[in-house]
């Protein structure tokens, strides 16, 4: 695999790097991704759907940039 990547030029290489990096932090880590993957999609969206009502709405603040 590594060798493979050393062929490519280097920008297409960062870039790689770059992707691989986002993907090991991004968001939260499932605890058990076995048992996520086996839970239906709609189920999920309802689970979301519910939770989003019985929730009091949030004021949206604005971003600062």
């Amino acid at each position: 695999m590594l060798e493979a990547l050393s062929s490519l030029s280097p920008d297409v290489q960062l870039y790689i790097q770059m992707k691989r990096k986002k993907k090991k932090s991004a968001g939260r880590k499932k605890k058990s991704s076995r048992r996520a993957s086996r839970k239906s999609k709609s189920s999920k969206v309802r689970k979301m759907m519910k939770l989003a009502k019985s929730r009091p709405k949030k004021k949206s603040k604005k971003k600062k940039r």
